[in-house]
């Protein structure tokens, strides 16, 4: 599988590196490869890489974040996606940062909320998510 670094990250989805390096500090990222600082045997430097699963943690969190999360729920989110091995079944799902649940026939394009969803309810993509991140590993 391929893995890539800070500068195509910024490259391909616009988060900056000391934005990663903040994620990573306060537990909302945890890079499966943890090769950074110092120099290889062949004089090169290390760099810290991500995988496939790195990179939809980076995009939920972005996600999330931009959604108005504060690290808090978008840990417990990150911990749900992994819980489940970041095999989640439908396209759309809708939490409120402490749970999290699958969303059926939503016309999300209005952006409007009924009144029984809660206020800090938001919503994530998960096959677009997923999809961006294919095209880049690809």
């Amino acid at each position: 599988m391929k893995e890539i670094g800070y500068r195509e990250v910024q490259e391909k989805f616009g988060i900056k590196k000391w934005k990663l390096q903040r994620w990573i500090k306060k537990g909302l990222i945890d890079p499966t490869t943890n090769s950074f600082g110092g120099r290889k045997s062949d004089g090169s430097y290390r760099t810290r890489l991500f995988s496939r699963f790195d990179l939809i943690d980076i995009k939920c969190v972005d996600d999330l974040y931009n959604q108005g999360f504060r690290a808090g729920k978008i840990r417990r989110i990150i911990h749900y996606i992994r819980s489940k091995k970041y095999r989640l079944d439908k396209d759309l799902y809708q939490t409120d940062g402490i749970s999290i649940w699958s969303r059926e026939n939503l016309d999300s394009s209005d952006g409007m909320l009924t009144q029984c969803q809660k206020r800090n309810t938001i919503f994530l993509h998960w096959k677009k998510l997923t999809n961006e991140v294919d095209q880049i590993i690809a």
